[in-house]
C-alpha cells in the first residue's frame, strides 16, 4: 500500500507542471465572434464588434474570425472585419494566413477582396491548399 501511496505522490508531482500551463480561456463574447464568423453570421459579427469584443481574438491555436470567414469564403464577414481593422497579416500556429485559408477553398471573390486588402507579406508567395478527399 506504501508503495501504491508513493506512487500517487509521484504521479501528482509530475501533472503540477502540466496544470500550470493553462489553455487560453476565450470570454462567451469573443467564443461567439469566432462561431458567427465561421458560420458567416454578419449580422452577429456586427453586434459583438459594437459591444467591444475584439475584432483580433484569437483561440488557443491563433485562429482570428478573419481566418475563419475567409476559410469558409464568407466574404460580407471578410470585408466587414477587415473594415474594422482585422489583422490580414495574421498567423496561426501553423503560419497559415487568412489569404491562405480562402484560397483553400472555391472562394474567389474572398481572395480578391483579401488581395485588395494589401497584403504585401503574402501576396508574393500565395500559397493554396488542395482539397483532398
Amino acid at each position: 500500500m506504501k508503495s501504491l501511496t508513493a506512487f500517487l505522490a509521484l504521479l501528482a508531482i509530475a501533472w503540477i507542471p502540466l496544470a500550470a500551463q493553462t489553455p487560453l480561456q476565450l470570454t462567451a463574447a469573443e467564443g461567439a465572434l469566432l462561431d458567427a464568423a465561421l458560420l458567416g453570421k454578419l449580422g452577429e459579427v456586427e453586434r459583438l464588434l459594437s459591444e467591444g469584443t475584439a475584432v483580433d481574438t484569437v483561440d488557443s491555436e491563433k485562429h482570428t474570425p478573419l481566418m475563419f470567414a475567409a476559410f469558409n469564403g464568407h466574404t460580407a464577414v471578410v470585408a466587414y472585419l477587415r473594415e474594422h481593422g482585422a489583422e490580414t497579416n495574421a498567423k496561426d500556429i501553423n503560419g497559415r494566413t487568412p489569404l491562405m485559408y480562402a484560397s483553400s477553398g472555391p472562394f474567389a471573390e474572398t481572395v480578391k477582396l483579401l488581395l485588395r486588402s494589401g497584403l504585401p507579406e503574402t501576396r508574393s508567395r500565395l500559397l493554396f491548399f488542395p482539397k483532398t478527399g
